[in-house]
Protein backbone atom coordinates (compact mmCIF):
# COMPACT_ATOMS: atom_id res chain seq x y z
CA UNK A 1 0.00 0.00 0.00
CA UNK A 2 1.36 3.33 -1.18
CA UNK A 3 1.93 5.62 2.19
CA UNK A 4 0.74 8.89 2.27
CA UNK A 5 2.68 12.50 2.51
CA UNK A 6 1.65 12.77 5.66
CA UNK A 7 2.72 9.09 6.84
CA UNK A 8 6.19 9.83 5.01
CA UNK A 9 6.67 13.20 7.08
CA UNK A 10 7.12 11.44 10.20
CA UNK A 11 10.64 11.76 10.98
CA UNK A 12 11.71 15.10 9.54
CA UNK A 13 12.16 17.23 11.92
CA UNK A 14 14.06 14.36 14.08
CA UNK A 15 16.57 14.55 11.38
CA UNK A 16 16.32 18.65 11.47
CA UNK A 17 16.91 18.92 15.25
CA UNK A 18 19.93 16.79 15.51
CA UNK A 19 21.44 18.99 12.45
CA UNK A 20 20.76 21.92 14.18
CA UNK A 21 22.13 20.82 17.56
CA UNK A 22 25.50 20.01 15.75
CA UNK A 23 25.72 23.44 14.12
CA UNK A 24 25.02 25.24 17.75
CA UNK A 25 28.12 23.22 19.34
CA UNK A 26 30.10 23.96 16.42
CA UNK A 27 29.70 27.34 16.54
CA UNK A 28 29.93 27.96 20.19
CA UNK A 29 33.30 26.35 19.79
CA UNK A 30 35.10 28.12 16.83
CA UNK A 31 33.39 31.21 18.67
CA UNK A 32 35.72 30.35 22.29
CA UNK A 33 39.34 32.26 21.36
CA UNK A 34 40.23 33.39 25.14
CA UNK A 35 38.54 32.19 28.57
CA UNK A 36 38.91 33.60 32.10
CA UNK A 37 38.02 30.20 33.32
CA UNK A 38 38.54 26.79 31.92
CA UNK A 39 36.09 26.30 28.89
CA UNK A 40 35.56 22.77 27.31
CA UNK A 41 34.83 23.09 23.72
CA UNK A 42 35.33 19.48 22.46
CA UNK A 43 36.16 15.68 24.39
CA UNK A 44 36.78 12.89 22.86
CA UNK A 45 34.63 10.36 24.28
CA UNK A 46 34.04 7.20 25.25
CA UNK A 47 36.47 6.96 27.74
CA UNK A 48 36.32 4.15 30.55
CA UNK A 49 38.08 3.22 33.52
CA UNK A 50 41.47 3.23 33.67
CA UNK A 51 41.41 4.87 30.26
CA UNK A 52 42.09 8.31 29.08
CA UNK A 53 39.96 11.54 28.59
CA UNK A 54 40.91 14.16 26.12
CA UNK A 55 39.68 17.36 26.18
CA UNK A 56 40.43 20.63 24.12
CA UNK A 57 38.90 23.98 25.09
CA UNK A 58 40.48 27.04 26.82
CA UNK A 59 42.05 28.16 30.48
CA UNK A 60 43.62 24.95 31.12
CA UNK A 61 46.92 26.61 33.21
CA UNK A 62 47.16 24.81 36.73
CA UNK A 63 43.89 23.17 36.10
CA UNK A 64 42.35 20.77 38.70
CA UNK A 65 39.77 18.43 37.41
CA UNK A 66 37.26 16.71 39.46
CA UNK A 67 34.44 14.03 38.45
CA UNK A 68 31.49 11.79 39.58
CA UNK A 69 29.55 8.72 37.79
CA UNK A 70 26.33 10.10 37.15
CA UNK A 71 23.68 7.24 38.33
CA UNK A 72 21.58 5.74 35.79
CA UNK A 73 18.14 6.98 35.14
CA UNK A 74 15.42 6.82 33.05
CA UNK A 75 15.27 8.72 29.31
CA UNK A 76 14.45 12.08 29.39
CA UNK A 77 13.17 15.13 27.53
CA UNK A 78 16.24 16.37 25.15
CA UNK A 79 17.66 19.73 26.74
CA UNK A 80 19.86 21.17 29.37
CA UNK A 81 19.74 18.84 32.53
CA UNK A 82 21.12 20.15 35.98
CA UNK A 83 24.09 18.22 36.53
CA UNK A 84 25.67 18.81 40.31
CA UNK A 85 29.34 18.28 41.50
CA UNK A 86 29.97 17.80 45.04
CA UNK A 87 32.84 20.10 46.00
CA UNK A 88 34.16 16.86 47.82
CA UNK A 89 34.26 15.08 44.10
CA UNK A 90 37.14 12.94 43.28
CA UNK A 91 39.76 14.59 41.92
CA UNK A 92 41.20 12.89 38.59
CA UNK A 93 44.49 12.44 37.74
CA UNK A 94 45.93 15.30 35.11
CA UNK A 95 48.32 13.05 32.90
CA UNK A 96 49.20 15.99 30.18
CA UNK A 97 48.38 19.73 30.01
CA UNK A 98 48.51 22.61 28.34
CA UNK A 99 46.61 25.80 28.27
CA UNK A 100 43.97 24.29 25.10
CA UNK A 101 44.33 20.45 25.64
CA UNK A 102 43.66 18.54 28.62
CA UNK A 103 44.22 14.62 29.21
CA UNK A 104 43.10 12.96 31.95
CA UNK A 105 42.74 9.14 33.92
CA UNK A 106 39.38 8.16 34.74
CA UNK A 107 39.66 5.85 37.54
CA UNK A 108 40.09 2.80 37.05
CA UNK A 109 38.05 1.61 40.26
CA UNK A 110 35.03 3.46 38.64
CA UNK A 111 32.06 1.36 36.53
CA UNK A 112 31.55 2.31 33.31
CA UNK A 113 28.70 5.03 32.19
CA UNK A 114 28.56 8.71 31.83
CA UNK A 115 30.63 11.43 33.77
CA UNK A 116 30.20 14.61 34.72
CA UNK A 117 33.35 16.96 35.15
CA UNK A 118 34.36 20.20 36.66
CA UNK A 119 37.42 22.28 35.77
CA UNK A 120 38.66 24.38 38.54
CA UNK A 121 41.53 27.00 38.17
CA UNK A 122 42.87 29.72 39.86
CA UNK A 123 41.01 32.26 37.17
CA UNK A 124 37.34 30.03 37.99
CA UNK A 125 35.47 27.43 37.89
CA UNK A 126 34.05 26.12 34.44
CA UNK A 127 30.37 24.86 33.61
CA UNK A 128 29.88 20.91 34.47
CA UNK A 129 29.92 18.55 31.29
CA UNK A 130 28.99 14.86 30.41
CA UNK A 131 31.47 12.54 28.96
CA UNK A 132 29.72 9.33 27.58
CA UNK A 133 26.41 10.31 27.08
CA UNK A 134 24.57 9.08 23.99
CA UNK A 135 24.55 11.11 20.99
CA UNK A 136 22.13 10.63 17.88
CA UNK A 137 23.54 12.43 14.90
CA UNK A 138 21.15 10.77 12.05
CA UNK A 139 18.73 8.19 11.11
CA UNK A 140 17.32 6.47 8.05
CA UNK A 141 13.40 4.77 8.10
CA UNK A 142 11.72 3.03 5.42
CA UNK A 143 11.08 6.41 3.89
CA UNK A 144 14.84 7.50 4.04
CA UNK A 145 14.45 10.46 6.65
CA UNK A 146 11.45 9.69 7.38
CA UNK A 147 9.34 6.59 8.58
CA UNK A 148 5.91 5.00 8.66
CA UNK A 149 4.51 3.45 11.50
CA UNK A 150 5.29 -0.25 11.89
CA UNK A 151 8.74 0.59 10.32
CA UNK A 152 12.09 0.11 11.07
CA UNK A 153 14.47 3.47 11.66
CA UNK A 154 18.47 2.60 12.08
CA UNK A 155 19.58 5.53 14.88
CA UNK A 156 23.34 6.71 13.88
CA UNK A 157 25.50 8.28 16.54
CA UNK A 158 27.83 6.87 19.16
CA UNK A 159 28.29 5.94 22.79
CA UNK A 160 25.03 3.87 22.30
CA UNK A 161 27.07 1.32 23.68
CA UNK A 162 30.21 1.47 26.23
CA UNK A 163 30.77 -1.70 27.93
CA UNK A 164 28.73 -5.48 27.79
CA UNK A 165 28.20 -5.42 31.44
CA UNK A 166 25.25 -2.37 32.00
CA UNK A 167 22.30 -3.51 30.76
CA UNK A 168 21.08 0.50 30.39
CA UNK A 169 22.79 1.43 27.26
CA UNK A 170 19.86 1.59 24.52
CA UNK A 171 16.75 2.71 26.03
CA UNK A 172 14.83 4.45 23.47
CA UNK A 173 11.78 6.65 23.61
CA UNK A 174 9.35 8.11 21.23
CA UNK A 175 7.85 11.08 21.47
CA UNK A 176 4.74 11.55 18.50
CA UNK A 177 3.33 14.92 17.22
CA UNK A 178 0.62 14.57 20.12
CA UNK A 179 3.07 14.44 23.03
CA UNK A 180 2.33 10.81 23.45
CA UNK A 181 5.86 8.95 24.79
CA UNK A 182 6.30 5.45 23.17
CA UNK A 183 9.10 3.09 24.74
CA UNK A 184 10.87 1.45 21.97
CA UNK A 185 12.80 -1.83 22.54
CA UNK A 186 16.42 -1.62 20.52
CA UNK A 187 17.91 -4.33 18.81
CA UNK A 188 21.06 -4.46 16.85
CA UNK A 189 22.97 -2.26 19.42
CA UNK A 190 26.61 -1.15 19.25
CA UNK A 191 28.48 1.59 20.12
CA UNK A 192 27.34 3.67 16.98
CA UNK A 193 24.00 2.29 15.97
CA UNK A 194 20.53 0.90 16.62
CA UNK A 195 17.31 -0.33 15.45
CA UNK A 196 13.98 0.59 16.90
CA UNK A 197 10.42 -0.17 15.38
CA UNK A 198 7.76 2.58 15.18
CA UNK A 199 4.84 0.99 16.75
CA UNK A 200 1.10 1.29 15.13
CA UNK A 201 -0.44 3.63 17.24
CA UNK A 202 2.22 6.21 16.96
CA UNK A 203 0.64 9.16 15.44
CA UNK A 204 1.43 10.59 12.23
CA UNK A 205 3.70 13.84 12.10
CA UNK A 206 6.67 15.24 13.31
CA UNK A 207 7.98 13.23 16.11
CA UNK A 208 11.43 12.84 18.09
CA UNK A 209 13.84 9.66 19.03
CA UNK A 210 15.53 9.95 22.18
CA UNK A 211 18.25 8.20 23.58
CA UNK A 212 20.07 7.13 26.66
Amino acid sequence: MKSSAKEQSLFRSVTISFLLGMTIASFSCSAQTTAERPVVSWKVDPAGPGQTLLLFGDGFKDVQVRAVRLPDGQVSVPGPAPVSIPASAEALQVLQADDQCLKVEVPKTWRPGAYAIRLESPAGVGAPIVVNRPQAWWLMGDQGAAATTGAEVRVFGKNFKIDEERAAWGKVVLRDAKGTFHTLKSSGLNPYALTVRIPATTALGQAAIICA
